[in-house]
């Protein structure tokens, strides 16, 4: 037996909308050959004005090129009606993130928690 049917999550997700207060793009990944065997990846917008908040979850520094480098891990909260993929990127506040995670197997999806990492 579930406390919440599918009414309820609609009702839910319906409401979370309003705790989304910023706006974000959603970017797709592209392959573009150069007709010599290589090529390069373009990035095309998805979806823009999704409504989202982030979060910071942590940040540290990593060795990148013989050199420290701070790096920042933020998380996206996103609409259930979105579409994200691990592949995209996500543009928020003239920032560009990678997605690194998606939480796919929630027990009640309500929205979409995504891990990002800040690409520089």
């Amino acid at each position: 037996m579930t406390l919440i049917d599918a009414s309820d999550l609609e009702w839910m997700r319906d409401d979370i909308e309003f705790l989304l207060p910023d706006t974000c793009i959603l970017l797709a990944p592209t392959n573009t050959s150069n007709g010599q065997g290589g090529g390069s990846i373009t990035w095309g917008t998805v979806a823009a004005s999704v409504a989202c908040r982030a979060d910071f979850r942590r940040g540290g520094e990593g060795v990148v090129g013989a050199a420290l480098q701070p790096y920042r891990v933020n998380m996206f909260s996103l609409p259930q009606s979105a579409t994200v993929l691990p592949t995209y990127r996500i543009v928020h506040g003239g920032c560009t993130y990678a997605v690194q995670a998606v939480n796919s197997d929630a027990s009640w999806p309500i929205c979409w928690r995504v891990d990002v990492m800040e690409v520089k």
